[in-house]
């Protein structure tokens, strides 16, 4: 069993139009790519919290109720909490005086489409949001068009790619844009693909042969993603030791239930199908074959001996392909607090 390799000539038109920009929209992602880890994470909050605090008199920020907009934001909240003693906040959650102003957290902020549906279906009649990136122009128009909302906050800008990208197309391309995502969101533009060790944000992609928004690719190798790791759920058994990693420079797409992979080194696209996207699933989400096993006997009707020699040669064909790479062959990670953007290779 192996990946089947495909070129835009032998694809259906709705395929092709899919994989027709590929590279180009990989290479300009990963141009822009800006990975954030746990410890980047800290000393962005830290920031955030800076900010909040010179804004907001500690005493004033007592009186916020607080709230995490899933799931990152979440996650971020839980980091502020520590660093202004949100401790009572937390504790109270939701069953709070909606008389009171609220505390709004993300992790960052592209469209503003999360933030626009959390406030929708809270009563406070003061709101902050404070979250760590965004474009300046979004946080400008959240204010402008939310009278509730008295401060958006963020620790750093992410820039616009978008009129260098489209140039004279740009006004056209955004007027289509607010059409399809639906009364239009308070900013448009391409930022910075900012990314998180817990998440990397959903990019929808619009088909103009299918005239629909799919699921954009992803640029984060499972094993530094938390939320791709975890879409199978935990593995069967804790892996000590992962065997195997998404390689360097590997795009990933899911679509009309195939899996799309990109390889960057190779220039090359790949679909994956049937039982090889569960094998696919399994070794880049826990890089174990031991784990994969258990997962797989479940599913199908094989002894946990010819599921172990699929697995292990599914692998090695990948790994052929350099689409998989043995975990001990990594290189170091450089940590993102050392550099401002971090590219996935």
């Amino acid at each position: 069993m192996s990946p089947e390799s495909r070129s835009p000539s032998g694809l259906r038109p709705v395929d092709a139009a899919r994989l027709g920009t590929l590279p180009q929209l990989v290479r300009r992602l990963r141009r822009t790519l800006r990975y954030v880890d746990y410890r980047q994470a800290e000393r962005d909050c830290e920031a955030l919290a800076a900010r909040l605090l010179q804004a907001y008199p500690r005493r004033a920020l007592e009186e916020f109720a607080v709230r995490g907009i899933p799931r990152g934001g979440m996650i971020v909240l839980g980091m502020l909490s520590y660093m202004l003693n949100l401790k009572a906040q937390l504790a109270a959650g939701c069953a709070t005086d909606p008389a009171r102003p609220l505390l709004l957290v993300d992790d960052c902020a592209l469209s503003g489409a999360r933030f626009r549906e959390t406030l929708a279906v809270v009563a406070s009649p003061r709101v902050v949001f404070a979250h760590l990136y965004s474009h300046p122009e979004l946080r400008a128009a959240i204010v402008e068009r939310e009278p509730r909302v008295e401060r958006c906050l963020a620790v750093a800008d992410l820039a616009d790619h978008a009129r260098q990208i489209y140039g004279e197309e740009y006004e056209r391309w955004r007027a289509a844009g607010q059409e399809r995502l639906g009364g239009g969101p308070y900013w448009l533009g391409l930022p910075d693909l900012v990314c998180f060790a817990w998440s990397e944000p959903d990019r929808p992609i619009w088909n103009p042969v299918s005239e629909e928004l799919e699921e954009g690719w992803r640029l984060l190798p499972a094993h530094r993603c938390l939320k791709s790791r975890a879409e199978l759920g935990p593995p069967p058994a804790p892996v000590a030791a992962p065997a195997w990693q998404v390689a360097d420079g590997v795009a990933s797409a899911r679509c009309d239930g195939r899996i799309w992979l990109y390889s960057l080194d190779s220039d090359r696209v790949y679909s994956l199908e049937g039982v090889a996207v569960d094998m696919w699933n399994v070794l880049a989400g826990w890089g174990s074959v031991e784990a994969g096993v258990e997962y797989l006997a479940g599913r199908y009707e094989a002894s946990r001996r010819t599921l172990s020699a699929d697995l292990e040669a599914f692998a090695r064909t990948l790994s052929g392909h350099r689409l998989l790479k043995h975990a001990e062959d990594a290189r170091p990670e450089r940590n993102a607090a050392d550099s401002g953007s971090y590219g996935v290779s």
